[in-house]
């Protein structure tokens, strides 16, 4: 409530845009759309704060159903019925991060039968799992579970002690002179984002500028995608 409070009393304090958004975001590459517009929004308007949180879906859910954060990040599959909802343009592709040496480390795409009786490292959102066995065509049973993980970044160090193969998205582990390979699945798995808000919940001043701004990059990367598309016909 003390948090709620100091929040309010920030965003109505002058007459220019001024006050802070609160951002909740699932772990991807495709939050760059989202720097672009948090970028724009700091140079036109420097009262404009933000506070940005990173966490799974059910965190993000939570905080915004308690009015603590402005907005949500969140990686399909989830329930938005409660939910104003922007999707965002790219996805995200699912794989495994495994460790340089592994016996799955020499594989180009990893297949199906490869990840059975694998001991894996998931993450801990409701409904990826599911969602996975669902893609994959194999029994949840199947999939050895060692471990479940709420960022990826402990579960990176997790696969680098060798303690198994983390399944994950692509693009939030730079393994760069690393000892670990992101080897994305066979059967391609992708994963759509949305920006959600609470229905009848009325947006302050700076959460709105936040939004339109966000809309506008979208509509210039839609545009951009369209154009290349066109030169490559």
């Amino acid at each position: 409530m003390i948090n709620l409070v100091d929040k309010t009393t920030r965003n109505i304090t002058n007459k220019k845009i001024v006050g802070e958004v609160a951002i909740g975001m699932a772990e991807s590459e495709v939050n760059r759309s989202v720097m672009k517009a948090i970028k724009a929004v700091t140079q036109d308007e420097q009262g404009v704060k933000f506070d940005t949180f990173s966490g799974n879906g059910e965190q993000i859910l939570e905080k915004l159903d308690n009015g603590l954060i402005d907005f949500g990040i969140i990686v399909e599959p989830i329930n938005k019925v409660n939910y104003e909802s922007l999707p965002l343009n790219k996805q995200d592709v699912w794989g495994i991060l495994t460790r340089k040496g592994s016996e799955l480390s020499e594989l180009t795409f990893v297949p199906t039968k490869r990840l059975l009786h694998q001991p894996l490292i998931i993450s801990r959102q409701h409904g990826v799992k599911s969602m996975l066995a669902n893609y994959l065509e194999i029994d949840e049973v199947e999939m050895e579970i060692i471990a479940n993980y709420n960022l990826l970044y402990n579960a990176s160090l997790m696969v680098e002690a060798g303690i198994g193969h983390a399944i994950c998205l692509d693009g939030i582990i730079n393994t760069t002179g690393t000892d670990l390979k992101f080897i994305p699945f066979e059967k391609k798995v992708t994963s759509s984002l949305s920006v959600i808000w609470k229905k009848e919940r009325a947006l302050s001043l700076s959460a709105q500028l936040f939004l339109n701004k966000l809309k506008e990059v979208l509509k210039d990367e839609t545009k951009s995608i369209s154009t290349e598309l066109d030169e490559n016909l």
